[in-house]
């Protein structure tokens, strides 16, 4: 793939508003090596071989390298003056100096951190802004050789107060044990045995120690593996939410004011109901006015100790839990 931002319409605005008029019929035959002339500001092309730089397979821990050569394909000398890669994960060599005739090669060396994620595909940009202002772009892709496989791909983390609430399997493509030599956070994955038993681990998730970590969305482990040094295993969690219909603040002026501070002491009691109760981390309650649905999200101890303070309050305050039918009028009312 080659993107190039030129600068033909700023050089057309130019002819376009040049005050000169327009030659005499007679006079209108160009001078002799005025085509050359004309040729020569031509904007410049650069040719990349190949037109995708493709690595292969790389092993986690080690950087892919490769070799682009850019040839200047145009009809004007060109000068580079930068080559930038658009992520950290990689790195190039120096712009050349000086310029680079009509038909002249120079060559990119190219390295790139296939990360930690085994299988991964990646598609990885380079920017090579030459000295007038535009912009030629090319592609390195890699794929990341699964050496320890892991299923599944992302641990699912059910939003509930259980002590170990989700697994993951580790298992050597090629049968061979391994050892995990640490982990960052420590302490959310863990496992009876820290060596595996016929290249297979299995590891469980400490909910309390995730939840005491931030609720990372990855953990880092590292092997004792030369050639998985390193592995990724992504968290997402699926996280419990709750409705609650309090009165709605309709209206304008003096009655949706009252309507407002009525919401907020509603609010209030319903927090002061919650008294000393360890609230998860992910816990949190939004209020949409006009609608008057309370927003509920975190794991089911947090929405059972506010159907408790739901409960306490008096049968006049108007507030009950909503079902699942009143999500669609939530979202048409700008959720």
């Amino acid at each position: 793939m080659m993107i190039r931002i030129g600068k033909a319409l700023s050089v057309a605005a130019l002819c376009l508003t040049a005050g000169s008029a327009p030659m005499p019929a007679s006079d209108a035959r160009a001078p002799a090596g005025a085509s050359d002339a004309v040729e020569t500001t031509d904007a410049a092309v650069l040719r990349f071989s190949p037109a995708v730089l493709d690595l292969g397979d790389l092993t986690i821990g080690t950087a892919g390298e490769g070799v682009m050569t850019v040839t200047n394909a145009g009809n004007a000398p060109v000068a580079i003056a930068a080559i930038r890669p658009a992520c950290g994960c990689t790195k190039v060599s120096a712009a050349p100096t000086g310029e680079i005739a009509p038909g002249e090669s120079f060559a990119i060396a190219v390295s790139l951190d296939p990360g930690k994620k085994p299988g991964a595909n990646l598609v990885r940009s380079v920017h090579v802004a030459l000295a007038d202002g535009s912009v030629e772009t090319f592609e390195i892709t890699a794929r990341v050789r699964t050496v320890i496989a892991i299923e599944p791909a992302v641990l699912e983390v059910a939003a509930s107060g259980d002590a170990a609430v989700g697994a993951i399997s580790l298992a050597s493509i090629d049968g061979a044990d391994f050892a995990l030599t640490g982990a960052v956070p420590a302490g959310v994955l863990s496992a009876a045995r820290m060596q595996s038993v016929d290249g297979v681990m299995t590891l469980t998730l400490d909910a309390a120690e995730w939840e005491r970590a931030g609720r990372p969305t990855t953990v880092v482990l590292a092997t004792d593996r030369r050639d998985a040094p390193e592995l990724i295993v992504p968290i997402r969690s699926t996280e419990a939410v709750a409705m609650f219909r309090l009165p709605a603040a309709a209206g304008e002026g003096a009655r949706r004011a009252r309507l407002e501070a009525r919401q907020g002491a509603l609010l209030r009691e319903i927090d002061a109901g919650l008294g000393g109760a360890s609230m998860s981390s992910g816990f949190r309650m939004r209020l949409h006015r006009e609608s008057g649905m309370l927003f509920v999200h975190g794991t089911a101890r947090d929405l059972d100790a506010v159907r408790t303070a739901v409960a306490a309050l008096p049968g006049s305050s108007g507030v009950r839990e909503s079902d699942g039918g009143a999500r669609a009028e939530a979202d048409a009312a700008g959720r």
